[in-house]
């Protein structure tokens, strides 16, 4: 992704709430330990274990989805899903984060114990870069997707899409009349990303503005904060899978960081989040992940166990079923950005700079926003997202009145009539 309006975020929020460590119970423990003595006998022995520290179920509030079993993990005691194994603790003041994962991991009952991310800007390029050609992602091959081709068939209609990060300007003047709703959470922080993303993919077919690649989809959001102070990735795709369908669009703008590396990786590290992808692959979602900007041969990442879970010639590999977006550069032969981490596990690229959309500044504290904003501002950079909400709809192309997008002052044609964007060699690595 690149950064909104030459903006970038500053790092993790300095009022992230107390770090916490996730734990997967081992299964067998589990049944053991329900046989005997009651089911959350295995969580009340690691509560025991910890006097001082703050142990309960990870996932409180949000029910696993009763038709999604993650494929290889089986069916947990007494027909529970799998993420009734997972507990958190909340790391004591003066207790080392990393130490603690570690010294829990060792238990016989415990499968994995890993450091949660935490709160985490969405992914944005460092980079600095120009304005530069308008909306050039909707052209042909080899500069674009040529989304202007595929409206002549469809143009998202019939297919659900949602967006799962931290914060929109759903009334925006290109956004409002998509009349997206929240599914769950607090729209918090960072709006000026999640406008960005919503514009590229869905900005309304109007008379202002941008037009997004599937303009017609039905698009919903749900937050990671799921309160004030509770952020949890896991939690929201569950609360996604339970109002989608086979078919459906969740695009995962989202990255996180892992105790055994330094930077930002890709959300399904994380045991509960993988789980939860999982999950909603398995129910027929099409999920689309970013590949997260930590400039990491996703390679050589090895999680708390030692296990190298992105490397696909690795016995330890897994597959989340989600498809893994890595940045690319906007010019043919489109060569990897530097800050895109990168490795087997990458499926695709897409344009991670000189990206025009909606979006405001980037950042967790936003102005007073006025009702309706303009996609006139400088434009906004996320990642673009593959085409798939537009790929996969059996409706109708948008509307042929004509459409101007205002940008600095310049009005541009339809989006039928947009030229080819020049081409020139990528300065990007490969």
């Amino acid at each position: 992704m690149a950064m909104i309006g030459k903006q970038v975020p500053q790092g993790p929020d300095t009022s992230a709430p107390t770090r916490r460590v996730v734990v997967k119970l081992r299964r067998a423990a589990q049944t053991a330990a329900a046989e005997a003595l009651g089911r959350e006998t295995a969580l009340q022995s690691l509560a025991r274990s910890l006097p001082g520290a703050s142990v309960r179920p990870y996932f409180e509030d949000v029910p696993a989805p009763s038709t999604a079993t993650p494929r290889g993990a089986g069916i947990a005691p007494e027909g529970e899903s799998v993420f009734h194994s997972f507990a958190v603790i909340d790391v004591p003041p003066g207790t080392d984060p990393a130490a603690l994962a570690r010294s829990v991991g060792e238990r016989a009952d415990v499968e994995i114990a890993y450091v949660e991310g935490g709160p985490t800007p969405p992914p944005v390029n460092p980079g600095n870069n120009p304005l530069a050609y308008n909306q050039g992602y909707l052209v042909a091959a080899p500069d674009g997707i040529d989304a202007l081709w595929a409206w002549g068939s469809t143009d998202g209609t019939g297919v659900g899409f949602v967006d799962l990060e931290r914060g929109w300007t759903l009334d925006h003047e290109d956004l409002a009349d998509a009349n997206i709703s929240v599914i769950s959470g607090l729209n918090q922080d960072y709006t000026g990303h999640g406008t960005a993303v919503l514009g590229e993919v869905l900005g309304v077919d109007n008379y202002l503005g941008i037009v997004g690649i599937a303009p017609a989809v039905t698009a919903r959001v749900v937050s990671q904060w799921r309160t004030a102070s509770d952020y949890q990735t896991a939690a929201a795709i569950l609360s996604a899978i339970g109002t989608m369908r086979a078919g459906d669009v969740l695009l995962l703008e989202a990255q996180t960081t892992y105790s055994t590396v330094s930077g930002y990786l890709p959300v399904e590290v994380e045991e509960a989040v993988y789980d939860a992808i999982r999950a909603a692959t398995d129910a027929g979602i099409i999920v689309v992940e970013a590949g997260g900007n930590g400039g990491i041969d996703l390679d050589t990442f090895q999680d708390t166990n030692g296990r190298q879970i992105l490397n696909r010639a690795s016995a330890d590999f897994r597959d989340s079923g989600a498809i893994l977006v890595g940045a690319g550069g906007a010019f043919a032969p489109h060569g990897r950005l530097s800050f895109s981490n990168f490795g087997s596990r990458i499926d695709c690229y897409a344009w991670g700079e000189d990206i025009q959309t909606t979006g405001e500044m980037a950042g967790p504290a936003m102005p007073a926003i006025p009702t309706r904003r303009s996609s006139a501002a400088p434009p906004a950079r996320p990642r673009s997202s593959p085409a798939r909400p537009s790929c996969c709809s059996p409706g109708r192309a948008p509307s042929s009145r004509p459409m101007h997008r205002r940008t600095s002052g310049r009005c541009w044609p339809t989006p039928r009539s947009i030229p080819r964007a020049p081409t020139r060699r990528s300065t990007a690595s490969a």
